[in-house]
């Protein structure tokens, strides 16, 4: 399993921000599946990346030194050393924006359209046929919530 599979989504989300912040400063290869990279936090952080054995990676950050932890400069420096796939946790994030910006649309949409039923509806209601609808959903929401606000109304 890989190193963004392990980590948090607080890790993962904070890596991606210090990525997209330029907060690692150096990143080097020193063999085929290990990196070395500084990172700044709140100190400059040296972290020690192994991708075969990404609990065996390191941070000398507070959270990680010492703990097979994910903290957010492995996924800095993760995403440093693999650029392609901090742009693909953007375009990911971005599509999932453009998805709830959609539902929301619709909803907002439904709603706006519900609201013109209601409207449309209450309009029809004779004044006998409204204060019996009134009266019967204000003693269903008092059952609902186990509490009778008639005794609480002064106006009753």
């Amino acid at each position: 399993m890989g190193m963004l599979e392990i980590c948090s989504s607080n890790s993962y989300w904070r890596g991606l921000d210090y990525f997209q912040n330029n907060k690692v400063k150096t990143i080097n290869q020193t063999s085929r599946y290990e990196y070395d990279a500084d990172v700044q936090g709140t100190e400059l952080y040296h972290v020690h990346l192994d991708i075969n054995h990404p609990k065996k990676s390191t941070c000398t950050c507070p959270h990680a030194s010492g703990k097979s932890i994910i903290c957010k400069h492995k996924v800095a420096a993760y995403f440093a050393a693999f650029p392609e796939e901090a742009q693909e946790a953007v375009d990911k994030m971005n599509r999932y924006y453009e998805e709830q910006e959609k539902l929301e649309k619709e909803r907002e949409k439904r709603l706006k359209e519900r609201k013109k039923q209601i409207k449309e509806y209450v309009k029809s209601l004779s004044e006998a046929k409204a204060k019996k609808l009134l009266l019967n959903y204000m003693i269903e929401e008092a059952a609902r919530y186990h509490y009778d606000s008639i005794d609480d109304d002064d106006r009753w």
